[in-house]
């Protein structure tokens, strides 16, 4: 497993899945193509919440530029 940026060390995802050495999880997961994820069109979000979208953040700095 080549995470591009971040990931779980090899380790953790052998003791996840019951392995007793990271070899064992390497030898079963090296070579499997993981498909892109599908992205969500929804966008969850509460007015109360204090960590604000990008698009919305936008959206009211031109609301209050206005």
């Amino acid at each position: 497993m080549r995470p591009k940026s971040g990931g779980l060390p090899l380790a953790a995802v052998a003791a996840v899945v019951g392995h007793h050495s990271a070899n064992t999880t390497k030898r079963f997961y090296e070579n499997v193509k993981v498909p892109p994820m599908i992205k969500s069109p929804i966008k969850l979000e509460h007015p109360e919440d204090s960590t604000l979208l990008p698009a919305r953040r936008a959206a009211l700095k031109l609301a209050e530029s206005a």
